[in-house]
Order: C-alpha cells, then sequence, then structure tokens
C-alpha cells in the first residue's frame, strides 16, 4: 500500500489498494461493479454486490461486441463520477 499524497512527513496519509489487470474480468469482475469489502484482521474479501442490477447488466455485456461494451463502460464510469462528485458536494 502507499498513500496517493507522496512520501512528504506532513502529507495527509491515505491507504489504498490498486487492482488491476486481465484476471479480474476472468474472476467476474467487470469495470463499473459495485462491491462489497468485508475487513477482518489481516484480510480483505472483495465481493460483487449481490442483487445489483448493474452487476447483472454488465455480466450479460460479454455478448455485447467489443465497441458496444467499451462504449457501456464508457457511460457508467462517466455516470459513477457523475454520482460521487454529486455526493460531495452535497
Amino acid at each position: 500500500m502507499r498513500s496517493p499524497h507522496g512520501d512528504s512527513p506532513d502529507a495527509r496519509r491515505y491507504h489504498q489498494v490498486k487492482l488491476k489487470g486481465k484476471w479480474l474480468e476472468q474472476a467476474g469482475f467487470l469495470t463499473g461493479m459495485s462491491l462489497v469489502v468485508r475487513v477482518m484482521e489481516g484480510c480483505l474479501v472483495i465481493t460483487t454486490q449481490p442483487g445489483s442490477r448493474l452487476n447483472e447488466v454488465l455480466q450479460q455485456s460479454d455478448r455485447l461486441s467489443a465497441q458496444s461494451r467499451l462504449e457501456l463502460e464508457q457511460l457508467i464510469q462517466g455516470l459513477a463520477r457523475k454520482e460521487a462528485s454529486r455526493g460531495a458536494s452535497g
């Protein structure tokens, strides 16, 4: 884990874990999916949000052409950014 604020001793630190790679999709994690993170002593368990309609749509998107899937992912990312900015301002 590393801090996104550099190594400055007076920088406010937030830990982050970045997961990326084709293995995520192979494991059933698609861009835009809702996730649940369970925290236990020395352990993080990450699962998809059960019953999420968005997750169902994303899982079925493998039937789409590559271009359509890319457009769907871009739409979802745009909606997520819009929702995040709405939450930050309200």
